[in-house]
């Protein structure tokens, strides 16, 4: 059974995401899986699982914008400003006028400080486990992108926002910022991913309902979604070259459509099927994956 593809998982609360890709190896027998963008235990919603050899695809995938629902507790910050953590500052509830005042200034680019129990590398180390081990970390700022936030609902003192964002964004230190910025204080209670790119929660399944091949996309129909992709086929005279693993040049390829845009990826076929895929950055090409060449 060809096991190479993209899973569309609903990741369930209460599972680390290598939880969730333990069980999906075990149960339906796949070696090699990676994904799209984890997700924190106490959080559940879209995970992208790539299998096979569409691991390689990773690096691509990864800077899809997400979407969140997320519910922020208001009066208490927790140490890993989720559930799971202890209460080390609190403050009065604000009002929802005084949080609806402050959403402005966290919309578009801005600068992001990572939670000290984050998978974020400091000095080599992901500065969660130093700050289990007690070590005071000084986490740098970033810059994201939050492309929209709304609040949904106000039930003090839990609020429900929607947020689109870019990759890299912690909903968590949203969640601190905001209410700070309102004079107070809050964590993350709840949060759901519905969307990464342009797959939506709707379209997912929870690990222990999940079957192949009925749950997975073949790689051109998720990168075909996910990414600019370029079908092409190789000229008979270059076919057995490419074949063997040779870089192709643009004009050894006859594309059926080919992209405005400047980066693409090709997904490159001759008669004996698909070749491989490719990276095309204007007239460069470089290799991703070529089929010929794996093993197993």
């Amino acid at each position: 059974m060809n096991t190479n593809g993209i899973i569309l998982l609903n990741k369930r609360s209460g599972y680390t995401s290598f939880q969730e890709l333990t069980y999906l190896k075990r149960n339906l027998g796949i070696s090699k899986l990676g994904h799209g963008g984890t997700l924190d235990k106490f959080a559940e919603g879209m995970l992208v699982v790539l299998t096979g050899y569409m691991t390689r695809f990773n690096q691509y995938l990864l800077p899809l914008e997400k979407t969140y629902i997320g519910t922020f507790h208001f009066g208490k910050e927790t140490e890993t400003l989720d559930p799971e953590g202890s209460i080390i500052s609190e403050a009065e509830v604000p009002s929802r006028q005084s949080v609806l005042d402050v959403l402005d200034q966290f919309r578009g680019t801005i600068l992001q400080q990572p939670p000290v129990y984050s998978a974020v590398h400091i000095d080599g180390k992901r500065a969660y486990r130093a700050a289990r081990e007690g070590k005071q970390l000084d986490m740098p700022y970033r810059s994201v992108q939050i492309y929209d936030l709304e609040m949904l609902s106000w039930n003090p003192p839990e609020a429900v926002f929607s947020i689109r964002c870019s990759k890299g964004t912690y909903i968590r230190s949203l969640a601190r910022d905001i209410a700070r910025a309102a004079g107070s204080r809050a964590y993350v209670s709840a949060l759901t991913r519905t969307a990464v790119g342009p797959f939506s929660l709707d379209e997912t399944v929870p690990a222990d309902r999940c079957t192949l091949p009925d749950d997975m996309l073949s790689p051109l129909e998720g990168l075909s979604r996910a990414l600019s992709v370029e079908q092409a086929d190789a000229l008979p005279s270059y076919e057995r070259i490419l074949s063997h693993g040779s870089l192709p040049q643009l004009h050894w390829l006859d594309f059926k459509e080919q992209s405005d845009d400047h980066e693409a990826v090709i997904a490159l076929s001759g008669t004996r099927g698909l070749i491989g895929w490719y990276l095309r950055k204007g007239e460069e090409i470089s290799a991703i994956y070529v089929l010929q060449e794996a093993s197993g």
